[in-house]
């Protein structure tokens, strides 16, 4: 029995009312009586974006996107990120697309609350220690994104065959090579917990990648992107929500009124179309949220990768027929449904 006067924090959600907060979406299910929290994660390449164009031109594929992430937020529900790609590239697409949300990069390596401090799984000094070895096994220098210079070196020669081989003496079409300025090529450089390498030969990748686990890394991608072999995207989603759990947030309700609530559950929806969000599904799905495996029209079978080999979490919703930004798009009034079937909630825009 509570003190006369005294209200338990969690009846203090009015049961089936939605509140805001920094965080995303709060709402206490009528159905499950537990207070949530709910916000969404995003892939970058071919998920946001059309990965099938040129770097300089994918960040121009990404209006069907933006509209369905306005749509989340909308609801409360705010949209983070989740990539392989360098901490400083999500913010800048999270930026692009007007996404407020966490952010996960470098494949699970790295976490960031929106405006907090990241949290990364291994460091920097771990992969030098690799990098070092694996020279000392090739008996020379590799080029990887450690070395700034040598990478903007092998950019430049890469840009001069381009042009070469193409005839084009346009500086424009420098857009093909995936970083349209040495600044872009600096940012997809600076890594907080992982490295790429790149330029090996075909028979050195196999010793690569023998000495990477070695030394407690998991190569992963055609450029050979050394990260701790703990982390992944599930890994990183599942450390956020435990996190979470039992957090006290400061939340409002429709009114403006305001009030501290301690979370029951964290309940993700998560969007990719590759290989490795497979672990980012699962995750969510088994934590009471949405995975959502957008289709890709150039790949055979409409994937990346052979869904009855690697089949996905069966509760996984995947948008044939609907790529991209678009595929997130056709997606949301469908997560809407199962949304309120599941909760009891019924999420509105304001």
């Amino acid at each position: 029995m509570e003190p006369s006067g005294c209200v338990p924090r969690e009846m203090r959600l009015g049961a089936g009312t939605t509140y805001r907060s920094d965080m995303g979406l709060v709402f206490r299910s009528p159905k499950t009586q537990e207070t949530c929290l709910m916000f969404a994660l995003s892939d970058i390449d071919g998920t946001l974006n059309n990965e099938h164009v040129s770097e300089s031109e994918r960040i121009h594929t990404i209006g069907p996107a933006c509209e369905a992430i306005d749509a989340l937020q909308s609801y409360g529900v705010l949209v983070g990120i989740c990539t392989a790609r360098a901490n400083g590239e999500a913010e800048m697409y999270a930026r692009a697309v007007r996404a407020r949300g966490f952010v996960i990069s470098e494949n699970g390596a790295c976490t960031s609350s929106p405006g907090g401090t990241p949290v990364t799984i291994g460091d920097m000094r771990e992969i030098r220690e690799c990098v070092a070895a694996i020279e000392t096994a090739l008996g020379r220098s590799v080029v990887s994104t450690l070395d700034l210079t040598a990478l903007e070196s092998r950019w430049r020669g890469q840009v001069m065959a381009r042009r070469e081989r193409s005839g084009v003496d346009n500086p424009a079409q420098e857009d093909d090579l995936g970083h349209s300025t040495l600044e872009e090529l600096r940012i997809s450089a600076a890594r907080v917990a992982s490295a790429y390498l790149s330029g090996l030969a075909p028979a050195e990748r196999e010793v690569v990648s023998s000495i990477a686990r070695a030394h407690g890394f998991r190569p992963f991608g055609d450029l050979l992107h050394l990260i701790n072999r703990r982390a992944d995207k599930g890994v990183a989603l599942d450390a956020l929500c435990e996190r979470l759990l039992g957090e006290e947030l400061l939340v409002s309700d429709a009114s403006g009124a305001r009030m501290n609530v301690r979370l029951d559950r964290v309940t993700p929806i998560v969007f990719g179309n590759g290989e490795n969000d497979l672990p980012l599904f699962a995750s969510a799905i088994e934590r009471g949220g949405y995975g959502v495996l957008v289709a890709d029209p150039v790949e055979a079978h409409g994937f990346h990768f052979d869904l009855r080999a690697q089949p996905p979490h069966p509760h996984t919703l995947i948008t044939h027929g609907a790529p991209f930004g678009h595929g997130i798009k056709a997606a949301v009034p469908e997560l809407v449904s199962r949304v309120r079937d599941r909760y009891g909630i019924l999420l509105a825009a304001q």
